[in-house]
């Protein structure tokens, strides 16, 4: 299977002859798109295949722009975030690892490999030049990484029961990790300190909560479920 992706027009009448403008196929052995950021009119993409492969689309035309091969081990790019002019992608792998990818260049200039345990990276978010790394473990835990340094200060690990922390967001100096479990969870934490702060646990079949995001003082967060 390849991956592939469409723009969707978010504005005017909806029909199904127009709501997609145009649709770009990956090449054989391109799977999975799990993460992306967008800069200067042109989309990155980071595959789930290892190594990973990232590529350069022109969100005008959907072509195809340039690509970037990961070394070996560092792949599965499940997210991904912007800063700086670079793209900082989150390996679902085992240490937990982060390229760093100048989008000028398509290549990168640093890398990033945990070493206290953390693994599978699944969420991401970025305040203030830090990325902040959730990954899907029990319990789960958030990695801060200096952006520019490419090196972590300090890592959050949650509670007993609040695992899989499969999203994150931030916003007014803190974070909030949402929790793949049963009932769902988000777990509140101080960005500066990486402490916990609180905990809010979702009602009845609120269960697994996989994606977030955050717009005007409130987070949203999607569920796993049916």
């Amino acid at each position: 299977a390849v991956a592939l992706f469409l723009p969707l027009a978010l504005v005017g009448p909806a029909s199904a002859a127009t709501d997609f403008a145009a649709t770009f196929t990956a090449a054989t052995g391109e799977d999975e798109i799990f993460s992306s950021v967008a800069s200067a009119g042109t989309g990155y993409f980071g595959t789930g295949t290892t190594p990973g492969a990232i590529i350069a689309v022109d969100l005008s035309t959907m072509a195809r722009t340039g690509t970037f091969t990961a070394a070996g081990g560092f792949g599965n790019f499940r997210s991904a975030v912007l800063s700086g002019g670079a793209g900082f992608f989150g390996c679902h792998t085992t240490p937990a690892k982060v390229v760093k990818l100048d989008l000028g260049a398509l290549s990168s200039p640093a890398t990033f490999v945990a070493g206290g345990g953390e693994s599978n990276i699944r969420g991401a978010a970025e305040s203030g030049g830090f990325g902040f790394f959730s990954t899907a473990q029990s319990p789960g835990r958030v990695v801060k990484l200096d952006l520019g340094a490419m090196t972590s200060p300090a890592t959050f690990t949650a509670a007993a029961g609040e695992n899989n922390f499969r999203s994150v967001v931030a916003s007014g100096g803190f974070g909030y990790a949402g929790a793949w479990t049963i009932p769902g969870k988000v777990v509140k934490f101080d960005l500066a300190t990486m402490a916990a702060v609180a905990t809010f646990t979702a009602a009845a079949g609120e269960d697994k909560f996989q994606s977030a995001v955050v717009s005007g003082g409130f987070g949203y967060f999607g569920t796993d479920g049916m």
